[in-house]
Order: structure tokens, then sequence, then C-alpha cells
């Protein structure tokens, strides 16, 4: 039909409340014809028509998945009333990943998703479970979920045993893509705490190395730095204590992420100690520029010098930062266009 149609230049009439011929073929059960027609559909997705000013133009053709008929029911909705798994399996099947929302969720006259109609007629998918459990109410106020759980016992047995033997295969999957998870965390944080330990080693070692060195004349002030009263040894100082905290703090937030078992838990862990690590590198920079302004401050030019080579990678970092937070808003935007 649709490749005859096609030749002829007609195209279905496809608006709300008018049956098409998807919707026919739906509602008498055929569901090789279904199936066949929504193939074909999407070869001809896109057809030839005249505007006003009699020129050729290219226009999409209207989708049989978002199409309703009087009652306001989509294909699935007939395919599910008809209890035709096969059908149901072949429509979503066909179904575009952006429309399969609009096919599941599309409320007929009587508020009733094609989910409620495939739980209340026992046209069971596994594929579908995991929508089931959602809180789409029709008119009466009950979701999918509610219907299942009141079904007379006969019917419901099957069913419960279906629904067992998914959920429980949908968890082992779950499962499964966790544990993945928490070793490719765990593979990671190795390395990690590599650095955290080697940020730690630096900037205690560097807390007992002070930068001019020692009073050692035998007075009264022995021991004591000579330079601790500029003012730019005491932001060393203070830069350093805080560079050592933050490494410690990831050191032992990455011990805490190895024992936890908890995916959420760990990739929450996993995020703060890798933000510690970043904080803590550059704040060693910070520390490495202080120190070398404190024992230079002498030859103004070669201070300034060495302070500026080393903001260089302060605006490295933020670069960085920003194209993996530029990249990431964009994955969103693309994200919400598919859906």
């Amino acid at each position: 039909m649709i490749e005859a149609q096609e030749k002829v230049g007609y195209q279905f009439v496809c608006k709300e409340g008018v049956a098409t011929p998807f919707h026919v073929a739906a509602r008498c059960g055929h569901t090789s014809t279904v199936i066949r027609l929504l193939r074909l559909w999407q070869t001809l997705s896109r057809y030839t028509t005249v505007d006003e000013n009699g020129q050729n133009i290219m226009q999409a053709a209207p989708s049989p998945y978002t199409a309703v008929d009087e009652n306001g029911q989509n294909i699935l909705h007939l395919a599910a009333l008809k209890n035709k798994k096969e059908m149901v399996n072949g429509i979503l099947k066909c179904c575009p990943p952006k429309q399969k929302d609009q096919l599941l969720f599309k409320k007929d006259g009587e508020g009733n998703t094609p989910l409620h109609s495939l739980v209340s007629e026992g046209c069971f998918i596994q594929d579908l479970i995991k929508y089931i459990a959602g809180d789409t109410t029709n008119n009466d106020g009950w979701t999918p979920r509610d219907i299942l759980a009141v079904l007379p016992h006969s019917r419901r047995e099957k069913k419960d045993v279906l629904f067992n033997e998914g959920q429980n295969e949908l968890t082992k999957k779950k499962n499964k893509k966790m544990q993945e998870d928490l070793q490719r965390y765990r593979e990671g944080t190795n390395s990690q705490i590599v650095v955290s330990a080697l940020i730690t080693t630096i900037t205690f070692t560097v807390g007992f190395t002070i930068p001019g060195g020692l009073h050692q004349s035998g007075e009264s002030n022995q021991g004591l730095a000579v330079l601790s009263k500029k003012a730019a040894f005491k932001i060393f100082m203070i830069a350093d204590a805080f560079a050592l905290l933050l490494s410690i703090c990831s050191l032992f937030i990455y011990f805490l992420e190895n024992m936890s078992e908890d995916l959420e838990h760990v990739t929450r862990l996993h995020a703060m100690a890798v933000g510690l690590n970043i904080a803590s590198v550059m704040l060693t920079m910070f520390v490495f520029m202080t120190g070398t302004y404190v024992v230079l401050s002498e030859s103004l030019s070669l201070s300034i010098t060495i302070c500026v080579i080393g903001s260089l990678f302060f605006i490295f970092v933020i670069f960085q930062l920003l194209k993996i937070a530029y990249e990431r808003v964009r994955k969103n935007d693309d994200y919400k266009k598919e859906a």
C-alpha cells in the first residue's frame, strides 16, 4: 500500500482522530502487515510535494507511531488490546528511539497508556518491566502496577512468574554493570592514590625544608625561620599547609572508596577525591611560586618571571576544566534533543 501510494503521489491521511492503515491492520490483528508497513514507512519517511508557488519541496511524512484514531489510541494501544505480543515487539523494534516515550505514554480517551492496556490484557513484555513501575495514571487514578496488583489470581499467577523472572534478569544485569563500574573506578583509583601520596610527601617535606634556612647563631631565635617575618613566607607556609591537608583528605577518601560496595557512594567519593587532588596540585604549584619569590625577593625581575611562568599552569587547568564543562553541557543538550 505504501509503495503504491508513493508511486501515485498520495500520502496517508494522518490527523488526530483519523484511523490510518496502521490502525486498521493493528485493530484486525494482522501482525505481519503492521510490521511490514512500519518497515516500508521508514524508507519512505520523506516525500515530495508542491508548495503554493509551484515549487517541489521535501516534507517529512507523518509518523505512524504518534498518530491516534477516533478513540485516541495509537497502534501500540491496539496491539495490546489484541494481546498480540509479536506485534507489540515488532512495533517497539521499529519505533525510533526519539518517539518511543511518545508511543508508550500516549493516553487514550480513558487516560490509559499502552502500558495500562498491556498489563490489563495480559500482554506481558519483558523489555517493558522498567516502565510498568512508573507513576503514569489513567482517568481512574490507576498506574500499570496498580492494575497488575488487582488482576484475578488465575490471570496474575502466570504474569507474576514472568514479572519476577524479568525483575531477576534486570537485577542481575544491573548488578553486573555495577560491579564492572566499581572495578573500573578502583583500577583508576590505584594510580590516583600514587599521585595523592606523592603530593602529600612533597608538601610535608617542603614544610620542614624552610626557604632561606634557619637561624643558627646561638641566639634566642636559634632554629627559627630566617624569613618568617616576610608576608610572602607566611603565604608560602599557609598554602603548603592547605596543599598537605587536601592531599591527605583525598588519600583518605580513596581508602573509603575501596571499602565501599555502593556504586553511587563510590561515584560521589571518587568525584570528591579527584576534585581535592586537582586543588592540591594547583596549591603545590602556588607553593613553589611563593617559595621561589621569598628566596629571590632581592632579584625582583627574576622572581616575577618565575611567577608568570608558574601562572601558565593555572591558565592551562582552567582552560581544561572549562572545556570539560562545555562538552558535558553540549552532551546534555544533545541528549535532550534526542529525547
